[in-house]
C-alpha cells in the first residue's frame, strides 16, 4: 500500500505542477497591461505607425480569438496615413493554428486536474493519517524533474533564443505560416522575438516562484509531522 501511495502522490504532483505551468503561461499570455508596457519599451508604435489606442484594440482581438470569444480577426487601424486591415490572410491562418494549439493546451491541462483529483481522492483512502507527509515527500521529488526540466529549458532559452523558438515552432506547427515578413506583416511587427523572449523569462520566473513556495510548504510539513512524531 506505500508504494500505491507514493505512486499516487507523485502522479499528482506532477499534474499539479503541469497544471500551475499552464496557469503561468496564461496569467502572462492574456495580461493586457504587461503587453501594452511591452509596446513601449520596445518601441512598437513607431515600429508599426499604430498608436496606443489601436495596439490595445488588436491586443484585445487577439486575446479574445485564442479563447474562442470571437470569430474573426477582422481589426483596422491607421498606419502610414491609410486606414487599413491589421492582419494579413497569412496570419490570421496562423492564428487559427494558434488557437488549436491553445485548444490542445487547454484540454491538457483539464485532464491533468481531473486526473491530480482522482489521485487525490484515492491517495485520502489509501494512507489517511499520513497523507500530509507523503504529498510532501512525493511533491519534493516531482519538483526535482520540475526543477531539470526548467533549468534546461531556461538554459536553452539563454543560450541561444532564436534557435530554440525556431525550434519550438518547427516541433508544434506542421506548416510554416509562422515565417512571417517583418516588412509587411504586423504580428512580426508587434511582437519581436525579444518580445518573447522577455514573455518566457517571465513565466519561468512565476513559475520558479511558485512551485518553489510550494516546496518550502512541503519541507516545512515534513518537519513538522516529523517533530510531532517525536513528541509521542
Amino acid at each position: 500500500m506505500r508504494v500505491i501511495a507514493y505512486i499516487l502522490a507523485v502522479v499528482f504532483s506532477l499534474c499539479f505542477i503541469g497544471g500551475m505551468f499552464w496557469g503561468c503561461l496564461e496569467s502572462v499570455a492574456f495580461d493586457r497591461d504587461y503587453y501594452m508596457g511591452e509596446y513601449a519599451r520596445l518601441d512598437r508604435e513607431a515600429a508599426t505607425g499604430m498608436t496606443r489606442e489601436e495596439f490595445g484594440q488588436a491586443t484585445q482581438a487577439l486575446f479574445a480569438y485564442v479563447r474562442g470569444e470571437r470569430d474573426d480577426l477582422d481589426v483596422t487601424a491607421q498606419a502610414g496615413g491609410v486606414h487599413r486591415d491589421v492582419f494579413s490572410q497569412r496570419e490570421k491562418a496562423h492564428m487559427e493554428d494558434v488557437r488549436r494549439l491553445y485548444r490542445v493546451g487547454s484540454t491538457v491541462r483539464y485532464v491533468l486536474w481531473a486526473l491530480g483529483a482522482v489521485c487525490l481522492i484515492m491517495l485520502a483512502f489509501v494512507c489517511r493519517r499520513r497523507m500530509p507527509r507523503v504529498l510532501s515527500t512525493s511533491y519534493l521529488t516531482a519538483l526535482v524533474g520540475a526543477g531539470a526540466v526548467s533549468g534546461l529549458l531556461a538554459a536553452a532559452i539563454a543560450m541561444d533564443f532564436g534557435r530554440f523558438w525556431d525550434g519550438f515552432h518547427r516541433l508544434l506547427f506542421t506548416n510554416d505560416l509562422w515565417m512571417l515578413d517583418p516588412s509587411r506583416d504586423a504580428l512580426i511587427r508587434m511582437f519581436p522575438p525579444d518580445f518573447f523572449l522577455k514573455m518566457a523569462e517571465t513565466v519561468l520566473l512565476r513559475f520558479g516562484v511558485i512551485i518553489t513556495v510550494f516546496g518550502i510548504a512541503a519541507v516545512a510539513v515534513l518537519i513538522a509531522t516529523r517533530r510531532r512524531k517525536e513528541a509521542f
